[in-house]
């Protein structure tokens, strides 16, 4: 999941560990005095790293996704960056 640009993490619109759909809205930043919604790149459970509040910079983690893949008994998980 990527951010336009370096700001600050105003909040997680999801709960961490909520299960998430690809394009669903899951954080807003606030960057050059505006708010910019960040949406899920792909599904999974996401695991926040980072607290609401923090100041961000570009390649930074934001948190973490991990789909759980049942059909073959295993998961992946991707990081979650500030792009």
């Amino acid at each position: 999941m990527h951010g336009l640009q370096a700001g600050k993490l105003v909040r997680y619109l999801v709960p961490d560990g909520a299960h998430l759909d690809k394009g669903q809205p899951y954080a807003e930043m606030e960057v050059m005095k505006m708010y910019v919604t960040l949406m899920a790149p792909e599904k999974g459970c996401i695991k926040h790293i980072r607290p609401e509040g923090s100041v961000l910079e570009t390649g930074e983690v934001l948190s973490h996704t991990v789909d759980l893949d049942e059909t073959l008994g295993h998961h992946t998980q991707s990081s979650l960056h500030v792009v």
